[in-house]
């Protein structure tokens, strides 16, 4: 029997060339501004809520991140006040809590300046500058190693 579907050619993109849509112009001038870090417990091991068998007293902890988003400045040099506010959360179970506020704020430096354009047009390597994967001393931290993923 006959496939009634031609088979279709797959081409092999050059990195840059690559078929996803491009930011709009209101996205790249969307660019990052500022973070903020909130080290985030909730006392659960005084009445063992959330224990199990491995977490025998856990305080339900989390790092609560804001990553705010400013347009970009006019021809006199000033910004528009922020209008975008992304929000991430890293649980944990209390004392973890600070290796993942310290990564937090590492990988944050690298945020600043980044624009929701560069974002969408190219997550990949604004994920390997996010992470430090160049970077000869966190990369050893992960991102498959768990501190940084």
């Amino acid at each position: 029997m006959e496939n009634p579907r031609p088979a279709k050619s797959c081409k092999v993109h050059e990195p840059g060339e690559l078929d996803f849509p491009r930011a709009s112009a209101a996205m790249r001038a969307m660019i990052v501004s500022d973070t903020k870090l909130r080290d985030v417990r909730f006392h659960t091991s005084a009445d063992l809520s959330g224990s199990d068998a491995r977490s025998k007293d856990p305080e339900y902890s989390c790092v609560y991140a804001e990553v705010q988003f400013a347009r970009v400045a006019d021809p006199a040099g000033r910004w528009d006040s922020c209008e975008v506010v992304g929000v991430g959360i890293s649980f944990s179970l209390g004392r973890g809590n600070e290796l993942l506020l310290q990564a937090a704020n590492l990988l944050s430096r690298a945020l600043c300046g980044i624009s929701l354009g560069e974002v969408a047009d190219n997550f990949g390597a604004v994920w390997r500058r996010i992470v430090g994967a160049d970077d000869g001393q966190l990369v050893w931290l992960g991102p498959e190693k768990g501190v940084v993923h």
